[in-house]
């Protein structure tokens, strides 16, 4: 598996399109496009940090969101048994 692959499938276990993985990390689409299909097998450091750290916290804040959801309805059914 190539550094392309990679992150493709790191991206699609997060539901996340490539438009919006280039939304979070500042890295344009076509540039993820051509990293993923291997038509550049070389990206820098920097572009992998930013793609690896905006797959990591999309995660969180989707957990961090449903755990909020969850949390915050326990607070109403309290609120309304009360």
């Amino acid at each position: 598996m190539n550094i392309g692959d990679f992150i493709k499938q790191k991206r699609e276990d997060k539901n996340l399109s490539i438009r919006e993985l280039s939304r979070l990390s500042s890295v344009s689409h076509p540039y993820i496009s051509q990293i993923e299909t291997g038509k550049n097998d070389k990206p820098s450091h920097e572009i992998l940090h930013k793609l690896a750290i905006s797959i990591i916290q999309h995660v969180n804040m989707h957990q961090y969101l449903a755990l909020t959801r969850i949390q915050f309805g326990n607070i109403i059914s309290l609120n309304v048994e009360q």
